[in-house]
């Protein structure tokens, strides 16, 4: 928690935070980071925030930088990066036959049916994205990803 008000209090233009929260309880971690928002908008200051509690901190990340044994697997704003992201569940041939072009990630099977994340590639510079029709129109259930999510299909073994 001193660590934690130091930081806070150093006025320092750019401030590195290595997991902030460890070790919290969660009324002092939602605390943390109320004091964080309203420090960075009254301030302007850059916050970069290192942390494994992802789908707590979240709601706070401008970009998110994802990490995979020191290699950057990708940086992009937050809000961006999770309008390219989707889980495709269904029959196993339908989801295969819908993601057929993509990188599927952190495949999950039962029985005959089967759960992969994907993640579109960036739209064109119309904003475009020519893929995205053919999920839409399987016979597939196509759903958005957490953060936490993502994290985890793309650390993961792909498929």
């Amino acid at each position: 928690m001193v660590t934690i008000v130091v930081a806070l209090a150093s006025g320092a233009e750019f401030t590195f935070l290595d997991e902030p929260v460890a070790g919290l309880d969660v009324v002092a971690r939602e605390k943390f980071y109320q004091l964080l928002l309203e420090e960075f908008t009254e301030s302007g200051r850059t916050f970069v925030i290192s942390t494994h509690i992802i789908e707590e901190a979240a709601d706070i990340f401008e970009e998110v930088i994802l990490l995979d044994e020191g290699k950057i697997l990708l940086k992009e704003n937050l809000e961006e990066l999770l309008e390219r992201a989707w889980c495709v569940s269904g029959r196993e041939d339908e989801v295969d036959r819908a993601t057929a072009g993509y990188t599927q990630h952190h495949a999950e099977r039962l029985g005959r049916s089967k759960s992969v994340t994907i993640l579109e590639p960036k739209p064109n510079d119309a904003g475009e994205n020519e893929q995205t029709d053919r999920l839409g129109n399987a016979d597939v259930t196509v759903q958005k990803v957490s953060l936490q999510k993502l994290f985890v299909a793309l650390c993961g073994e792909e498929h």
